[in-house]
């Protein structure tokens, strides 16, 4: 690789490191949260039948370990999708587990490609029952939470899911307001500004003056480290996994994260 390009986003990860901490401190202080929730589980024995403890350990790990770069070379198509894998990633395993908790990995995993996301909260398929009965175990399991959200926890999640989902396509439309989203949304909004940052040129980049992005990337790390706690609470809570003190401290970590998030609808 060119040594030259290499130094660049070397560059650029130093600048961008010195005016987050400066501009928006939070936005680090909730990687790290991030990050300690997701390890929190992985030194507790890890049972070869979980599709949830796989996704946990394998994919949502080392993926929470990849979003302080992605934040500090400034990319948003990166951690977006990156989020939307990590919240969907959880839910298929909590939905072999919770189904087919005997099963052996491989039966599950050959199962889970029949799972739809959108299920959860409008199923019309032949295996409702399944994706009602979750939809009600995850609602009940997070019953305290619900005035906190606004809503029913399930619906939370996937509200979460959806958006950044739209993040992941050319171009959609919002229902509630009509506005566009999608990669042209994310690149447009640099046009808000009388000199367009870096990202619409080059990334990674510098995203010094940007902070639109920088307060999308802080409200998608919060929600993201809502939902995986929800997730978790959730897979502890139906499957009898975790003990009282590990569900007390995930039931933490999601007061918590719920918390930021009122202080980021209030100051954003």
């Amino acid at each position: 690789m060119n040594k030259d390009f290499c130094n660049l986003v070397r560059d650029f990860c130093a600048s961008n490191d010195e005016y987050v901490g400066s501009r928006m401190p939070g936005l680090t202080d909730e990687l790290d949260k991030l990050i300690g929730d997701v390890s929190r589980l992985i030194t507790k024995e890890f049972d070869e039948k979980s599709l949830f403890e796989y996704a946990l350990r394998f994919i949502v790990h080392p993926l929470a370990y990849s979003m302080p770069l992605t934040v500090l070379e400034y990319m948003p198509y990166y951690l977006f999708y990156t989020a939307r894998l990590i919240i969907e990633s959880l839910i298929v395993g909590l939905h072999e587990d919770y189904w087919n908790r005997d099963w052996a990995f491989c039966e599950k995993l050959s199962d889970a490609a029949d799972f739809r996301m959108g299920s959860l909260v409008n199923c019309n398929g032949s295996k409702c029952d399944r994706y009602v009965k979750l939809r009600q175990g995850i609602n009940e399991a997070l019953s305290w939470l619900k005035d906190e959200l606004g809503m029913e926890p399930v619906d939370f999640i996937y509200e979460v899911y959806d958006a950044l989902s739209k993040m992941m396509h050319p171009i959609t439309r919002m229902k509630c307001n009509g506005t566009i989203s999608g990669a042209f949304g994310i690149a447009l909004t640099a046009f808000a500004y009388e000199t367009p940052p870096m990202r619409v040129i080059l990334q990674p980049a510098e995203c010094r003056g940007d902070d639109k992005v920088l307060k999308a990337f802080y409200i998608t790390i919060t929600h993201t480290r809502l939902a995986i706690n929800m997730l978790i609470y959730t897979w502890g809570s139906l499957m009898g996994k975790l003990s009282n003190e590990v569900l007390e401290d995930v039931g933490r970590g999601i007061k918590d994260a719920a918390k930021t998030m009122r202080q980021q609808m209030i100051e954003h």
